[in-house]
């Protein structure tokens, strides 16, 4: 409070409790949020600007850090965690929201009824995210970061743990077609077979 009536701004309670939430503690974090929102807000902080500075911001990283594990961009992924960290993100609740994302994202791919509660825009870029990645390698890389979050549960820096996890993931090994394991065993079964 006394930080922002040095600035002559006023905020409500509801808004000083989301940064309080948000900053989850640290005075550090707080106050970075706190510059951010002064920086857009004319004389009165409220829970809308709050909510829509974070949100905003966190989910276009969200969906960066999506585009770059399903595209194989080992190095997008590695530029795209250094950007959440420089924003003192909440590693643990990115990777939750991460999870959750993918999740609607194999939802819109099966057509399985609206996944999300996507604006527009949103809805257009998810499509985008999906368009071209193949249903199984959707689900393959949801596993991938469920078992990527489990060892960030497991360990002490759980900024390291996301991105070298994610980083594994997006340089996956491509998923081969079942028809075409199906081809190559029985080429390797019928050059058996014929010696």
């Amino acid at each position: 409070g006394a930080i922002l009536e040095a600035e002559g701004l006023s905020a409500d309670d509801e808004a000083i409790s989301v940064v309080a939430r948000e900053a989850a503690g640290s005075m550090r974090d707080a106050l970075t949020l706190l510059d951010q929102l002064v920086a857009i807000s004319d004389e009165r902080i409220t829970a809308d600007t709050v909510a829509t500075t974070l949100g905003i911001a966190a989910r276009e990283a969200l969906y960066d850090v999506a585009r770059a594990v399903l595209n194989g961009d080992g190095a997008g992924v590695v530029h795209a965690v250094d950007g959440l960290a420089e924003k003192s993100v909440d590693m643990p609740h990115f990777a939750r929201q991460l999870l959750q994302l993918l999740r609607d994202l194999v939802v819109l791919k099966l057509d399985a009824g609206d996944p999300a509660e996507w604006v527009p825009e949103e809805l257009e870029a998810a499509e985008a995210l999906v368009a071209d990645v193949d249903i199984l390698e959707l689900q393959r890389v949801f596993r991938a970061t469920s078992l990527v979050m489990d060892e960030m549960a497991q360990s002490q820096n759980a900024k390291l743990m996301l991105e070298m996890g994610l980083v594994r993931v997006a340089t996956r090994p491509p998923l081969r077609s079942v028809a075409e394991l199906l081809a190559r065993l029985d080429a390797v079964g019928g050059a058996g077979g014929s010696q």
